[in-house]
């Protein structure tokens, strides 16, 4: 069995209102289907069927406090109630105490020790490693995690050669806010074949 982790950052379960949820509005019968007429919305969790499971989980899981993206991330990494061990939040990059589950009790360090292929197919441009490299930028808790495990970033060759997704899924991104205007780009549903293709290849 395989396992493709799609996270998408600031996304939650909002209410039955088109005028302030757009989930409530958008058309997506796939997802639909997966909860068997069900919408992703508050209302419609918990659900358990046979081909999806659809749950509603505080963010703030137990600590007071506004949830940040080091500590909710790393959450989704390891299983693990960080801010509950720490006693706080923190965010938006993992500070010494965060990284420190973020070494071996991640999703991608228990698939590397146990032999399995893992990856993140985001790919990155070169001024992320170049901030990286002068020190000027940190590593969020995800990527992080995947160098902890011993695993290399996609870099932008990877996403030219169709090896990896750029962030916003299309590539558009790269065009009109990196300035790459030969990067590939993609319509949704071509870049949700070239995800399902790509995650073949891994386990």
């Amino acid at each position: 069995m395989r396992v493709l982790f799609i996270f998408l950052d600031g996304i939650g379960l909002g209410e039955n209102d088109p005028e302030t949820n757009p989930f409530a509005r958008a058309k997506m019968p796939n997802l639909n289907k997966l909860l068997e007429g069900r919408s992703l919305l508050k209302d419609a969790a918990p659900f358990q069927g046979e081909r999806a499971t659809l749950l509603a989980i505080d963010p703030a899981v137990g600590v007071s406090g506004l949830p940040q993206s080091a500590t909710g991330q790393a959450i989704l990494l390891t299983g693990i109630n960080i801010p509950a061990e720490l006693g706080y939040h923190y965010g938006p990059k993992p500070n010494p105490e965060v990284a420190a589950y973020l070494k071996e009790a991640t999703l991608f360090s228990r698939f590397a020790k146990e032999g399995k292929k893992a990856v993140l197919l985001n790919a990155y441009p070169p001024r992320y490693f170049d901030a990286i490299d002068s020190g000027k930028r940190l590593y969020s808790s995800i990527p992080l995690s995947v160098i902890n495990a011993g695993l290399p970033l996609f870099k932008h060759d990877d996403l030219f050669a169709g090896r990896a997704l750029s962030a916003d899924f299309t590539g558009e991104g790269w065009r009109t806010m990196l300035g790459f205007i030969d990067s590939p780009v993609m319509e949704p549903p071509q870049a949700g074949r070239r995800l399902g293709t790509l995650a073949k290849e891994y386990d």
